[in-house]
This record gives structure tokens, sequence and C-alpha cells, in this order.
């Protein structure tokens, strides 16, 4: 319970630091869209042949002197716009549909890039975000296929819904420090993706954020992530190591699968933390990394004779679901909760000791009551026990002792 309660607080947490965000963003658009034509060319800067310049509206905003920049006058065929000095917020839309848009310059003043700014500007190839800005809005870059490298400012807080999603030639990623919160299929389709450096500042990365970067190889989940979302990591085939933060406390259905029809190669998965490992929630099979028949690394050292530390008391279901390196285990005597498909398909298991054989119960029941006793005695015997197929049976064993 007091797992839910946190995530709960903290997924409560960053959708109010959205909203607010978002907030922003729709009264800095609408006040641009209202203003009429008049007041809009009082501001109206210089335009050249390349695009140099656009429409600026003064607007009060929350601050009182937002200036927002739109390109009513800038030809939608440009292929080169300098945004001029003292824009702070890129409008909604400003620069969607531009199709021969290959640069773009961002100036220093500016700290509120919003929804679909850049949306679909497919021959865009590279872009800086200066560090004076704080957010990015939905689909912001949406669509850029040609683009294929973004630095992103280290003042930037969070990576929106889509922000960068079907970026198809993107090859590198640095999300800097500041970035809490990456968003849903933020980088969904980013097919040439092969490095991604995620900020330590990051709590929660949400469904699909790296869907089908099928080029992707490793990731490293920082220490502060708490949340990974649903299909996280679906359909990245080349994914063959990752680690995994001592902070993560829940990873959703299908994070490293596909629905059962898994594409994923996995062959490393690396913890530094094996008590935090045995409290992960994994909601599905498909949700534990090792599922797809990984090698487990404790500190870089292989794990094949795996001693639950004395500080846990009890161990997720699916905990070591299919750890193909695995050839014994050794329980404490300060577990007293293991939960279903614990040590299922771990082919090389020979052995699991329990250090207690006190009056052990296992149950189909996941809130461990009426259960049956069980002689857990014979490490060789327990071996069968873990490795029969529940799932084919329907035999759901959780296990317990008083």
């Amino acid at each position: 319970m007091m797992k839910r309660f946190l995530i709960l607080l903290t997924m409560i947490l960053t959708m109010m630091f959205s909203c607010t965000q978002v907030t922003d963003d729709g009264d800095k658009s609408d006040n641009g869209n209202q203003q009429t034509n008049e007041n809009q060319n009082q501001d109206n800067q210089n335009v050249d042949n390349n695009g140099v310049g656009g429409n600026t509206n003064q607007n009060g905003g929350n601050s009182g002197n937002e200036k927002v920049f739109y390109t009513y006058d800038i030809p939608s065929n440009s292929t080169t716009v300098t945004i001029p000095d003292g824009v702070t917020v890129i409008g909604s839309s400003a620069f969607a549909d531009f199709y021969n848009l290959e640069s773009v310059i961002i100036p220093d003043s500016v700290t509120y890039i919003s929804d679909n700014a850049f949306r679909y500007c497919t021959k865009l190839t590279n872009i800086v975000i200066p560090d004076s800005v704080t957010y990015i809005g939905y689909e912001a870059f949406y669509g850029c296929e040609s683009l294929t490298s973004v630095t992103i400012g280290k003042s930037v807080t969070a990576i929106g819904n889509s922000v960068f999603s079907g970026c198809s030639n993107l090859e590198s990623v640095i999300i800097p420090d500041s970035v809490t919160y990456i968003g849903y299929e933020a980088f969904y389709k980013c097919e040439s993706l092969t490095s991604m450096t995620i900020g330590k500042s990051v709590t929660s990365i949400e469904d699909s954020a790296f869907g089908y970067c099928s080029s992707l190889e490793s990731i490293t989940i920082p220490d502060n992530v708490i949340y990974i979302g649903e299909k996280t990591f679906w359909g990245c085939e080349s994914l063959i190591s990752i680690i995994i933060g001592n902070g993560v406390v829940y990873i959703g259905n299908n994070a490293f699968g596909d629905g059962g029809n898994s594409i994923l190669h996995l062959k490393n998965v690396h913890i530094s933390d094996l008590a935090a490992w045995c409290n992960i929630e994994f909601t599905d099979g498909y949700s534990n990394p090792l599922k797809t028949g990984a090698d487990l690394y404790l500190n870089d050292n292989l794990i094949t004779d795996l001693v639950i530390p004395d500080s846990v008391t009890s161990i997720v279901d699916g905990a070591f679901l299919n750890c193909s390196s695995l050839t014994s285990v050794t329980i404490p005597d300060s577990v007293t909760k293991i939960g279903r498909d614990v040590f299922f398909l771990c082919n090389k298991l020979t052995s699991v000791t329990f250090e207690d054989t006190s009056t052990w119960y296992y149950t189909k029941n996941s809130d461990y009551t009426d259960g049956t006793v069980i002689d857990v005695t014979d490490p060789a015997q327990n071996v069968t026990y873990f490795e029969r197929n529940f799932e084919s049976t329907n035999d759901y064993r959780y296990w317990y002792k008083k």
C-alpha cells in the first residue's frame, strides 16, 4: 500500500506541474490568437526572403510582458528563419507544416515553445534549444523526420507528450538534469536513435516513451526514476542491455514486450541494489526485462548463486522470472512472503534453500490466505515447486510463512 501511495503522490505532483505549464501555454496562445489584425501588425517585424523576422504580439500573459512569435508574414516555403531577440514564446503551431524549413535560430530570450510549434518541419536537420527555455509543448517537433541532432537546454523541466515522436532520423539525445518528466510517446518511432542519456533528475517515464526506437541498443534508467509506464520500450528490437536504477518501484504492462510475442532480445540487466529489485512492482510478465531470458548482473557481477539480502521481507511477483543465469537461490529468515512465478522458467536453477524451514504455506490467493502447508527442507525439491508451469495448470502459487 505504501508503494502505491508513493507512486500516486508522485504522479499527482507531476500532473499538477504539467497542468500548470499547459495552462500557461493556453493563456499565451489564446491571448495571441485573440489579437486583432491591427494589433498584430503593430509589432510586426521586417521579413526578408529567408524568413527573418515574423510577427510578435505583446501579450500580457501571467507575467505581463510576454512576447509571442507567430509566422503570419513568413512564407511557408522558407528554408531558414531567425527568431528576433526579445521573443519569449514561440506560438502554438507557429512553424507547423513548414515543409522546406531547414534551419531555425532560437534566441536566448525564448522561455516557452508552444504545442505543435515545429510539427512536420520535415526538412529541419538540427535544433538548438537554448538554456533559457523551460517548457517544450505537446508535439513541438512531431514528425520532423530529417532531424538528426537536438540540443536540449539546461532549464527544460519536462519533455512533453510526443515532443519528438516520429523524428525517424534522430540519432542521439542528451536529456539534461533539469528534466523531471518524460511524457507519453516522447521519442516514439525515433527509429535511428542509438544513444539516449536520461538526466539524473527524471522521476517518471510515461507510456511508450521510447516505443519502436528500433536502433537503441542500451539505456540507463537513473536512480531517481520511480515510474516506468506501459510499453515504454515496446518494439525496441535492438535493445540488448539495460541498467535499472535503485529508485524504480513500478514498471507498467509490456514495458519490454508486445503483449506476449516479444521481439526484444535483452541479454543483460544490470542493477546495484538487490533489495530494491525484489520490491519493484512488475505489473505483468513483460514488464520485467528478465522475461526475455536475460542475465542479471549485480554491480557488474553476473548473478549465478543468488542470496536474497536479510533486509528483504517479501519478494514481488515474477522478480526473477526467466532469469537465465541463476543456478541456486538462498532465501533468508527475514522473508515471509514470496509472490507468484518468482523463479519460473529459470532453467539452470538446481537448488532453492530456505534458511527458515519452519511452516511454509502456498496458496492461490494473492492476499496470502487459506494456504496449504508445504515442506521446503529439500533444496532440489523446492526447484520443482517453483518451476512447475503454474500458468498451464492455473495453479498460481503465492508462498508465505507464519
